[in-house]
């Protein structure tokens, strides 16, 4: 095992994460659960609440790529990038 594997684990982490939440999302949107608009604020606002955070700390940058993340997700989850299926 090497000394870094815990940051590679927590890459996964991270990325696995955003990418259940743009698919929740999705899914939330096509059972009618929650309305496009709703689940893209959902999105947005969890991006501003990971920079919240970290702002100000060591983790700025990592809480940076984060909220990116999320961001990216709501963009694909209204179409101005290309969705994800």
């Amino acid at each position: 095992m090497v000394e870094d594997d815990w940051k590679i684990a927590n890459s996964v982490a991270v990325t696995a994460a955003s990418f259940f939440a743009y698919r929740l999302c999705v899914a939330l949107v096509a059972t009618k659960a929650l309305e496009d608009a709703a689940a893209v604020d959902l999105l947005q606002a969890t991006a501003q609440d990971v920079r919240a955070s970290t702002r100000d700390g060591e983790a700025e940058m990592v809480g940076e790529a984060v909220a990116k993340s999320y961001e990216q997700c709501a963009a694909w989850l209204i179409g101005r990038v290309g969705r994800l299926s």
